[in-house]
C-alpha cells in the first residue's frame, strides 16, 4: 500500500525549517544541518528519512536550461471542448517539449510550460502537432520575453534565476553526461556517477562543485505542497500600464506567494504561478494585495484543478553528444 503524504499537522517547527534548508541545498551534510538547526546528527538523518519515505519532500536537481541550448520558453493555453480536455492534456504530457501541464477553469482549461531548442520547434508544435490533436477548439503559445523569477522553495524563498551570468566554461560532454545522470538521481554519490560515466571520483565531485558554483545546477528539496498546508494553485494574467511593465513584473516577484513570474509577449503583460493555502488566501491576495502595486490595469485568475506534469528533466540518455553540439560556451 502506498504511503500516505505527511501532512502539515505531522510536521514540528524542526521539521519545517529542515525543509526550509533543504529547499536552499540538499547537499549540505547532516552535521552541517544539525548544527545550524541544533539537533544531533542522528536526529537529523532521522527526520530527512521520514520526510522522504512520507513524500514530504523530494531531492531533485534544477539545471538551467538556458545552458543546455534552449533558447525558448513560452506558456501554452489551450481550450479543449469538455469531454476532451484530460485527453488533450495526456497528449501534451507525453510531448518531451512540455515540462508542466496544468488542467484548470477559467479562460483557459488546459496551461503548459514548453520549451525548444529552436523557433521551428515552437512552429511545429502550434502549428502542426496541435492540429492533430483531437478535441482542441483553439490553442496559443505566449513566448516569454522575461523571466523574473522562477522557484521552486515554498519556505526558503529561492529564486533559481537570481543569478543569470553565464557559466565560464563550455558544457562539454562531461558536464552533460553528469547533469543527465543527478536529473534522473540527484542522490547520487560522486563514486557512483564516476562508475556510471568512466572516470574518478575526484573529477566527477570537482565537476560537480563548479557546475553548482557557476550555477548551472542546483541540488535542491521540493517540497510537497499539501504537507506544508498549500491546497490550492492559482494562474494570474495581468496588464501594465504603459511604461509601468518592468515595475509591476518586479513588484509581483517581491511576493512570497508568487513562485513564477514572466513577462510574455501576448494578450497577457505578465503572467505569474502561486500557491495558497486557502480560497481566502487566494482572494485577498487578487482582491487586495495585487492592487496595491502601482501600474495593474486589469487581472485575471485562473484557479488549477489538477497538474499532470511537472518535469525538471532536460537531457535523457542518448542525448548528450546531440546536446552537445547545440550548447555555446559564452
Amino acid at each position: 500500500m502506498m504511503q500516505d503524504v505527511a501532512s502539515k499537522h505531522d510536521l514540528e517547527h524542526s521539521d519545517l525549517k529542515l525543509i526550509e534548508e533543504l529547499e536552499k541545498d540538499a547537499r549540505q551534510t547532516f552535521d552541517v544541518l544539525a548544527d545550524k538547526l541544533n539537533l544531533s546528527r542522528p536526529t537529523v538523518g532521522r527526520k530527512v528519512g521520514k520526510l522522504l519515505k512520507s513524500r514530504a519532500i523530494k531531492i531533485v536537481t534544477l539545471a538551467d536550461p538556458r545552458f543546455l541550448g534552449y533558447t525558448i520558453s513560452a506558456t501554452l493555453v489551450v481550450t479543449a471542448q469538455p469531454g476532451a480536455i484530460r485527453g488533450v492534456a495526456e497528449r501534451l504530457v507525453s510531448h518531451p517539449n512540455v515540462h508542466h501541464v496544468m488542467v484548470g477553469m477559467g479562460r483557459f482549461n488546459i496551461i503548459a510550460w514548453v520549451l525548444f531548442r529552436d523557433p521551428s520547434d515552437m512552429e511545429a508544435l502550434v502549428m502542426q502537432e496541435l492540429g492533430s490533436i483531437s478535441g482542441i477548439i483553439k490553442a496559443e503559445a505566449m513566448p516569454h520575453l522575461r523571466e523574473v523569477k522562477h522557484s521552486t522553495a515554498l519556505l526558503a524563498g529561492c529564486d533559481l534565476y537570481a543569478s543569470r551570468r553565464r557559466p565560464t566554461f563550455p558544457l562539454d560532454h562531461l558536464s552533460l553526461r553528469l547533469i543527465g545522470e543527478l536529473e534522473l538521481e540527484a542522490r547520487q554519490s560522486p563514486s557512483r556517477l564516476a562508475a556510471k560515466i568512466g572516470t574518478s571520483p575526484s573529477t566527477v565531485s570537482r565537476r560537480l562543485q563548479r557546475l553548482i558554483d557557476e550555477g548551472v545546477i542546483r541540488i535542491v528539496a521540493i517540497a510537497n505542497p499539501a504537507s506544508l498546508g498549500y491546497q490550492i494553485v492559482a494562474v494570474v494574467g495581468v496588464k501594465a500600464q504603459t511604461g509601468m511593465l518592468d515595475t509591476v513584473a518586479e513588484a509581483m516577484a517581491a511576493h512570497s506567494k508568487l513562485l513564477d513570474v514572466v513577462v510574455l509577449a501576448s494578450r497577457y503583460d505578465i503572467m505569474a504561478w502561486g500557491r495558497f493555502r486557502s480560497q481566502e488566501e487566494l482572494l485577498d491576495f487578487v482582491g487586495t494585495d495585487l492592487p496595491r502595486i502601482d501600474g495593474i490595469r486589469e487581472i485575471e485568475t485562473m484557479l488549477n484543478m489538477s497538474i499532470m506534469k511537472t518535469s525538471f528533466r532536460f537531457l535523457s540518455t542518448g542525448f548528450y553528444s546531440q546536446t552537445a553540439d547545440l550548447v555555446r560556451s559564452p
